[in-house]
């Protein structure tokens, strides 16, 4: 029965041993290199949240520029077509103008 306890109390001393030279500091360094990765997977997910908002922004930017072209295109055809009435309406007036100046 002693032998068995003294055979016990070396494994457990052994295995103590063990899990403070081999065991245990393995298991911080890849607890800290797993905290490293989710610091990693953190940071691009901000990266990620930031990139699609600004791509948002952008998208609406656009959206918003194609609005503004399509108006500006608008106010030149308008611009176009009242220049255009206004050379007719010029045009018939100096034919009346001419007309009454003949009479």
């Amino acid at each position: 029965s002693t032998a068995m306890s003294a055979a016990e109390l070396a494994f457990k001393t052994k295995l103590a041993d063990a899990m403070e030279t081999a065991i245990l500091p393995a298991v911080r360094r890849k607890a800290t290199a797993m905290a490293a990765v989710w610091q990693h997977i953190s940071e691009l997910q901000v990266l990620k949240l930031n990139a699609d908002y600004y791509a948002d922004k952008y998208q609406k930017l656009q959206e918003k520029a194609g609005t503004q072209q399509a108006k500006l295109d608008s106010n030149r055809e308008k611009s176009e077509a009242a220049s255009a009435a206004w050379d007719e309406a010029s045009a018939a007036l100096l034919v009346v103008f001419q007309g009454y100046a003949a009479i």
